[in-house]
């Protein structure tokens, strides 16, 4: 557990440009982790994209390193999740799922909906309580990051 803490703290997550809308964000997420349905993403350096202007509709993650995209669908959040930029993963056992995207610009939060991948990882993993939210900070946050 501590491992992983001092990972999450070491994980940057830049900010390129100032409105996410244009440029979106840029994060290094130290894990492999699945985005919806999608096939396993590696650990590395991705580009977090809103396929709108607003922002609301879905978001594009590419992999900076081998081009990897994804697309996804989101729903907007709470109007006080928007936070500092930083994106919210769900943990089960040693499987990540992304889960939100947050950042200043934005109203609210852009939430992922729980996928039937991760359903299924739920399901499985019922007996043994393995779940936690993982977030990664922005680049040079000093706090350790939030479980």
């Amino acid at each position: 557990m501590k491992l992983l803490r001092m990972i999450l703290a070491v994980a940057g997550l830049t900010l390129a440009g100032s409105l996410f809308a244009q440029h979106g964000v840029q994060a290094t997420i130290p894990f492999s982790f699945y985005v919806g349905n999608s096939q396993l993403m590696p650990s590395g350096t991705y580009t977090i994209t809103p396929c709108l202007p607003s922002g609301n509709a879905a978001v594009m993650i590419r992999n900076c390193d081998n081009g990897l995209a994804v697309y996804h669908l989101t729903q907007a959040g709470d109007s006080d999740s928007k936070g500092n930029g930083k994106l919210l993963f769900h943990k089960y056992g040693d499987r990540f799922f992304l889960s939100e995207v947050q950042h200043p610009s934005l109203s609210t939060g852009l939430i992922l909906p729980v996928s039937g991948n991760e359903k299924k990882v739920q399901n499985e993993t019922a007996t043994v309580r393995t779940f936690e939210t993982i977030t990664v900070p922005k680049e040079n946050e000093t706090t350790p990051p939030e479980k």
